[in-house]
Parts: structure tokens; sequence; C-alpha cells
């Protein structure tokens, strides 16, 4: 039988309670928040024992309130936390506090004991576990997010049944109704089914560049543009209540790969091109999101408000061969021509198990799915990451880390993303991954696949090791669970969440952060300090956006202002372009495309008396089809280039390899050459340049034009060739998936621009071509007509170049490896 001590009881009693004064200040708190009051104490001297018999509920002196909402009862312990409970008659009362008695069995367990430490309680909870229950615990299941509902159908129970308890939130750009409604149902059933173990819900970053109706603090380039850790810190401490309003209690990030290669398309999601300050930014950002904070800042590790995070795409996915993306086979190599390996270990090394705060590290890894290439297997046997004994080594042993390793999505799958294992069956690659350290499978239902591997890695290693290794991921995986307390309280007070996400001071946060991360790139006197209230007359041209095949769904042709036309006339008197009817081919509806030239550009005439022209474009977007972020051409299946320029580039410059550092094995035992010398580049939006130069040739002589750049969209590159147009451009602001409307207050004068460039933009495609995919910084970059170098660390603000504590302490050598020491 278990036991507790006194000193022990004691100790944890006041972790408790000090939770327990947090409850108001989150979903899982009753309203208004509650007076702090003594300790709970245990009910006698000596050890108690367990399990323990419960009193008659209701009796004596009862310490606690009940409270019945909408769809769960809310029972707000004196001191201690706040129980959230579908059923009551799972309610049981022990020294007058009120517990759940999940298992059933009319006893308080260890487990079930919320005075216990909660490494205590996973420890025991996964000893007790039925061991058929485990793998569904070591999945993060992607179909029942399409179930959004407050019932759900059989097929969603049957999982539960199976003890598939990590879920797909909702959707990243989901109303808070329907992710709170599809939560507290989920977490209903789960309550009453095996031993009532919540569910985790896991969500992609909600910021802003990730969809339609999130939050808009800015994305992690965006952030790491500001080179001021502090921002990130209170980004992820405004989005930390949010995902927990919304149910999410694992964030699939932050990424923190280095930007390290310039025409990786997920670049925007990480923290810039400098491991330093990747590992500054992430550090910040992880801490804030994992520790619950009090209402006047005191960083009190984990609980109600906590996310745990998941740092992502160990050990490092930017240096991806020609800038291709993993997700696709086509991009899953990684290669190291210049031998940086070790440089993108150091944000996860030196960040993420180092955090400064209560929290002490990240709770989860996320592998990434890349293949890291040597001809002499110097990083390992040639597999993806979850599979590789080699880089989670460097996890799990040089480094000991303890917390939950998650594939990414669809890794054991025949038609997932399995890059190295291509011809293993799904069970061995789930022995594989187990044997190299996995905890956990994210993405698809593969329940009886990630079972059945179970039982073949017992076969390879024996059942005693296979048991043991698994009910220690099983151990893992609950105490991410009972350290925020979902055990105590996991569903959601739709009110209480209404008013927290995207609420009205914190969308007004966001968007004043966004300005704080545009970096002024060239000011030919065009933008100062604003002197008074008078509104300039400024042509803003419509942006046009073709109908192309996208990863997500068929994009419609469109033509559209940048920003919102009510906001964009609160800044000025704008003139802008008409649309003509549309004369391209027809659509599958029978309606015919807008193109390009059915747009009405305003005349010379109608600019003759506008005070400036302002231009809003996009960084190069190559043409992706079905994959994340192009480099493929679908219908040929050639490789071909991405680009950073609008105007078409053909890839037959110097530096262009002719045959790739890595390649797909072939049937003959021969490597693919994947090289793209020749090809010419397929990119969507080059009418870009043309909007640009159009304003630039019709503005009335003297007249200035102000070009803003936005990497823009889910999966943009992020740096551009600005040689194409910065000659005639007055000026020049650069935004890294931000909301256009971000730009307004800098281009008037109310702003001051303070952000620097958290990557390099090229010379040309030449300087691009001649980069190595994994040496930071090394790249030949773009010198304006002023002198100015658009290197990192570079940004203009009114009075000129910056140069302050942030230049000095990040625009120094790049590191090359983690300075943490190895344990072994």
């Amino acid at each position: 039988m278990a036991k507790l001590t006194r000193r022990i009881f004691l100790k944890t009693a006041a972790l408790a309670g000090a939770a327990g004064m947090l409850a108001g200040c989150n979903n899982g708190g009753t309203e208004g928040g509650a007076e702090p009051t003594p300790e709970p104490e245990p009910s006698g001297t000596g050890e108690a024992t367990y399990p323990i018999e419960p009193e008659e509920f209701g009796s004596g002196e009862v310490k606690y309130t009940v409270e019945d909402l909408r769809s769960f009862s809310r029972i707000a312990n004196d001191g201690g936390p706040v129980i959230g409970v579908a059923d009551k008659a799972k309610l049981i009362q022990v020294d007058g506090y009120c517990f759940k008695d999940l298992n059933g069995n009319g006893k308080l367990d260890l487990w079930e004991d919320w005075r216990q430490d909660p490494e205590a309680r996973a420890e025991a909870l996964a000893a007790e576990m039925d061991f058929d229950l485990i793998p569904g615990l070591m999945l993060f299941e992607g179909s029942l997010s399409n179930m959004v509902s407050g019932s759900l159908p059989d097929e969603a129970k049957a999982l539960l049944d199976k003890g598939v308890l990590g879920i797909g939130a909702a959707s990243i750009s989901a109303e808070a109704a329907g992710n709170v409604a599809f939560n507290n149902a989920i977490q209903t059933y789960a309550e009453g089914i095996n031993l009532g173990i919540p569910a985790d819900f896991c969500s992609d970053p909600r910021n802003s560049g990730w969809g339609i109706g999130v939050s808009p603090f800015p994305d992690n380039l965006a952030l790491a543009a500001t080179f001021d850790p502090a921002n990130a810190d209170e980004a992820y401490r405004k989005l930390a209540p949010e995902y927990r309003a919304l149910g999410v209690t694992t964030l699939l990030g932050p990424q923190t790969d280095v930007a390290v290669e310039p025409r990786w398309g997920r670049n925007t999601a990480a923290f810039g091109a400098d491991p330093a300050l990747s590992r500054d930014m992430l550090k910040a950002a992880a801490n804030a999101l994992q520790s619950t904070w009090s209402e006047s800042g005191e960083d009190l590790g984990w609980g109600v408000d906590s996310v745990n995070g998941m740092m992502k795409h160990f050990p490092g996915d930017g240096a991806a061969q020609g800038g291709r993306e993993a997700h696709d086979s086509t991009g899953q190599f990684n290669v190291y021509p210049g031998g940086m390996f070790e440089m993108g270990l150091v944000p996860f090394i030196d960040g993420g198990l180092a955090l400064e705060g209560k929290t002490g590290r990240c709770a989860a890894a996320m592998t990434s799915y890349s293949v890291a290439w040597s001809e002499d297997e110097e990083y390992g046997e040639l597999v993806g990451t979850s599979f590789s004994d080699y880089k989670l080594g460097i996890l799990r042993n040089d480094y000991a880390f303890d917390g939950v390793i998650c594939t990414d999505w669809q890794v054991i799958e025949d038609d997932g993303k399995p890059w190295g294992v291509e011809n293993l069956t799904p069970e061995e690659r789930v022995a594989k991954a187990l044997k190299a350290g996995v905890d956990q499978f994210g993405g698809g239902s593969v329940h009886d696949i990630v079972a059945d591997g179970i039982k073949l890695y017992a076969s390879q290693v024996g059942e005693d090791a296979a048991q043991a290794q698994i009910r220690n991921t099983a151990r893992r995986l609950l105490l991410n669970r009972f350290r925020i307390g979902l055990f105590e309280n996991p569903f959601i007070n739709l009110d209480e969440a209404l008013a927290t996400v995207m609420n009205e001071q914190s969308t007004a946060e966001g968007y004043a952060m966004q300005e704080k991360t545009v970096v002024m790139l060239k000011n030919d006197g065009v933008i100062a300090k604003s002197t008074g209230d008078a509104k300039p007359k400024v042509y803003v041209p419509l942006v046009y956006s073709p109908g192309v095949m996208g990863f997500v769904h068929q994009n419609v042709s469109s033509a559209d202002l940048p920003v919102d036309e009510e906001l964009l006339r609160e800044y000025f008197d704008l003139v802008t372009d008409t649309v003509g009817e549309a004369t391209g081919d027809p659509d599958d509806t029978g309606n015919p495309n807008l193109l390009y030239t059915d747009i009405v550009r305003a005349t010379p005439e109608q600019l003759a008396d506008c005070d400036y022209a302002l231009v809003f474009a996009r960084t190069t977007q190559n043409t992706t089809f079905w994959s994340i972020t192009g480099g493929v051409n679908m219908f040929t299946q050639e490789y071909v280039p991405l680009s950073m320029q609008y105007a078409p580039y053909v890839a037959d410059g110097p530096n262009v390899p002719q045959t790739s550092l890595a390649g797909r094995l072939m049937e003959d035992g021969s490597r693919e050459n994947m090289s793209y010398y020749g090809k010419e580049a397929l990119v969507d939006n080059g009418t870009d340049l043309d909007m640009i130069k159009y304003a630039q040739q019709n503005m009335p002589a003297g007249k200035p034009t102000i070009v803003c750049i936005n990497a823009e969209g889910k999966s943009p590159i992020a740096g551009q060739c600005v040689g194409e147009f910065e000659a005639d451009s007055a000026a020049l602001l650069y935004g890294f998936n931000i909301n256009n409307r971000a730009f307004l207050n800098i281009v008037t004068g109310k702003t001051e621009p303070s952000a620097l460039l958290p990557i390099q933009l090229p010379k040309d495609m030449d300087a691009v071509e001649a980069q190595l995919e994994d040496v930071p910084r090394d790249m030949d970059c773009y010198v304006d007509a002023a002198g100015n170098v658009y290197d990192f660390g570079f940004g203009l603000n009114w009075q000129g170049v910056i140069s302050d504590e942030r230049t000095a302490k990040y625009c120094v050598a790049p590191l090359t490896a983690p300075e943490t020491p190895k344990v072994s």
C-alpha cells in the first residue's frame, strides 16, 4: 500500500494551497477569485495509508463549495484546487475536502489526492493502469478534431474507449464556443470510462499568420525582429490563458529551429537566423507559456494557466536541402555542407532545456521528419529523427531529457512520412521509434498499429524491459496532465472562455506589439514623426492573388485592398484601383477567373494630387501545388528552384549544384539526383513587382513610393531580393507574417520603428545559391543606394541606423554548438 508521511503531506498541501489561490484567475477558478485560506491539514498524525476511506459527502466540517454550471459542476476547495466534474457521483470527501474518485473504487487513491506531488501521482497511476490502455495515451489523434460538437458520434466514443486521450484541438481558428463544447463533451465522456484520465488537447500556434480569427500577437520571426526576449515573454504570457480557455493544454511549439536556410518556408515560425537570438527568444516564450503567473507577475511554476510546451523540430529542421520542406518526401533531407549540425541544437539545449523560470525545461519535444544527411552516417542512420537512436540519444542520454518525445504527424503510416524506413511495416516503424526513445505518436488513427508495434517491440527487447519503458512513457504523459491541474478540472466555463479569448484588451495589445516588429530598411526622409492630424492623399493599389493550387485548398483569384478599406480611410484620403470584368478561363463552377490585367489601375490623372503611393507586397510565393513549400513541379515531377525574386528565375548560375548532396534511395541502390539545375522557378505572385513598378512609374514627379513587404501566409519565404525595386522606392518597410495594419502607424509617423532584421536579405539569387544550408548568416547581403547593408541586425529609426545594446549583443559571430555541458 502507498504511504504518505506527514512531512511530505504538509509540503504538498502548501503547494496545493498556493495553486488554489490562483483558482479565480483562469477557466478553472471560482467566480471573481477566492480568498486564500489556511492550508489543508491531514486528519491525524503519523502516516496516511492509501487508499483512504472517505467520509460521508457533506458531513462534518465541509471545506468546499459547490456550483452547478451548464455542463459540469465546479467545487472550490478552501485553500485547495478547484474541482470540475460532470458526474457528481464521482466526488468523495476526505478531511472535509473534495476529491474525485476517478477509478470508482469508493476510496481516495494516492494519484487522486491533489495534496500529493504531481510526480508521485503520475508514478502511482502509471503503475496502476491497465497496460492495454497505455497505447491510446501515446497518441495525438487527428480525426476527432473534425467532430466539433457538444455531443460525440459513436466513432469518437470508440476511440476514447480504447484510451485515446491525446486529441487535436478543433481548429487553430475555430471560435471559442465550438472549442468549449468539443472540449467539455470529450472530457465528460473520458471522466466516465476506464480510469477517468482527462484528454490532453494539442494545437498548432494560434498567433498572427496562422489563420483567420486567431490572436494578433506576432508570429515568432516577428517577435525575433524586436531582438528583445521580453516581447516573447509578454506575448506568450497573454497567449497561454487563451489556449487554456479553448481547452488547449499542449502547444505544438514554440518552433525552435534556427532559420538558417533562407528559402525554407517555415522560417516565419522560427525565432530568426541566429542561434543565440533563437535561444533567448525560445527561453522567454517557453517559460511564459508553461508557468502560471500571479496578478503581480510572480512565476508560480506549473499551474492552472500553464500550457505544456513542445519545442520543435528536434534536432533542428532549418538546414533544408534547397529550402524544401520535410513534410514532403522531396524535402526530407537536412544537409550540412558547412559541418554545422551542432549549431542547430543550440536553442533546444541551451534554451528549451534551460528555462530560467520554475518549470525548468520544455515539457515535450517534437521530432523533425528530416533525415540528417551524411554520406558516412556521421549523424546516425539515414532515417527520420523519430527512428534515430543517434539524434534522440542526444536528448535522452547527452542531456538527460525526461520529458515527452513526440513524433511529428503521420510518421508510421504507409501513406505518411516515414522517411528512411519506407521498407518497414507500420508496426516495425513503431518498434524502431520506441527503441530510439519516442513516447508519443502524432496524428492519424493508428491505435491498433501502435498496440501491435509495442507487442513487436516486446518480442525484440523482452517483456519486462518493454513493460518498464512503456509504463515510464505513461508516467511522462500523465505528469504533463497532473502538473497543470487537468485531473482536478478539465472543463471550461463558456462565459469565462468568451471573456478571455481575444478580448478587447489582448487584441489591442497584440496589434500594438506587431508595430514593434516592423523593420524600416530605407527612408529618404518621407517617414518622420507626425506633427499634425492632416490626412495625406495616398494611392494604395489593389493586390492581385491568382487562383492556384495550394496545400490546403484551391484558392480563388482576387484583387483586394491589403488593409480593410474603412481602416485605410481613417488614415488617408484614399485613392485606389477598380476591378473590371473577369476575362480568365472559367473555374470549376463555370465562372471566369480574374486576371491581373482585369485590374483597372488608377490613372496618372487620378494620382496627380496624391502625396505618395503606399504599396503593400508579399514576399515571393512559390507554387506549392499539394506540397507545403514547393520546389517540385507536380506535373513533370522535376525539381525546381525556390525563388526569392519576383522576376523569372532560371537556376543556371555558377553557384547552383548540378548534383545534389542528398538524394532518395532508388530501387537499384543508387541515390536520386535532386538538383534543380537549369530549371525555372514557379512563382505565383510575380505580379507584385508589376504593381510596385506601376506605382513608381505613374506617381507625379517628386511624389514618393513607399513599399511595405510582408512575409505573408502560412509557410511563406521570409526573405526577399529587394534589389528589383529598392532604387525607385523612397522608403522600404519589412514585416514578418503580420497584419498589414501594423505598417500604418509607422508610415504616418505615429510610431517610431525600432525592429531589426532577424534574417539576412540577399544581394541576388546567386547569393542565395552560394550560401550553405546549415551555416548561419553566411549570405552576401544587399547594399542599397545609401550604402546600407541589409544584414542580420540592420534597421533604421527616425535618426538613422540603429546601434544599441541589442546589436552589440547579437551582431557577433554565431554560436556553433551548445554551451551546456553534456551529462555523459
